[in-house]
């Protein structure tokens, strides 16, 4: 079994329906298998639809994935 662990950074979007869009990595944890399995995540799940009060088309978000063995 291989033991990788590693961070990878995501850029993507949601827009007014709760669609993730322009989902791209920042920056790679150094393992493809990471790098793929964290877009991944992105499509397997909805968002939250934005709030109403939001007036922008689309919000923009760059977070950090952490894959960690424990």
């Amino acid at each position: 079994m291989r033991r990788i662990e590693g961070t990878v950074v995501l850029y993507f979007r949601i827009d007014r329906q709760g669609n993730v869009a322009d989902a791209r990595i920042v920056s790679g944890s150094g393992s493809d298998l990471l790098d793929e399995e964290a877009l991944a995540m992105l499509g397997r799940g909805r968002a939250p639809v934005p709030p109403a009060d939001i007036p922008e088309a689309a919000l923009a978000h760059q977070v950090p994935i952490r894959f960690m063995l424990r």
